[in-house]
């Protein structure tokens, strides 16, 4: 039975943008798979249990998200278990939100090179 407000195409979509992989053979090694595998999730229109699982230990992304493309994309993750080049990629991507928040407000952000 297939769910009317599931998109294959979307979900595949934000998978690979998660994930980087633009071909099938990337995809696969990202996940762990086979390169077939990955053919015959896209002719079956399914995601597989298992790539969620994947994407949620590597990458921290909420299956939900990647069904849906609602909700949260990232799950919340202690920040200890972050990788540090992740933080610092995030500080860059955020550094003018946070340098605004911060002005009059009495706490000091300085601008960091990344």
């Amino acid at each position: 039975m297939s769910n009317p407000a599931y998109d294959f195409s979307a979900a595949y979509e934000r998978i690979q943008l998660v994930t980087g992989a633009a071909t099938q053979v990337a995809l696969a090694a990202v996940l762990g798979v086979k390169q077939p595998s990955i053919w015959d999730a896209q002719k079956r229109e399914s995601i597989p249990a298992s790539w969620l699982v994947v994407l949620v230990e590597k990458y921290g992304i909420s299956p939900d998200w990647i069904k849906t493309g609602q909700g949260q994309k990232r799950l919340a993750r202690p920040l200890g278990e972050i990788p540090l080049e992740e933080l610092m990629a995030e500080l860059g991507r955020r550094q003018d939100v946070i340098y605004r928040l911060c002005a009059g407000s009495g706490v000091t952000a300085a601008r960091v090179e990344v």
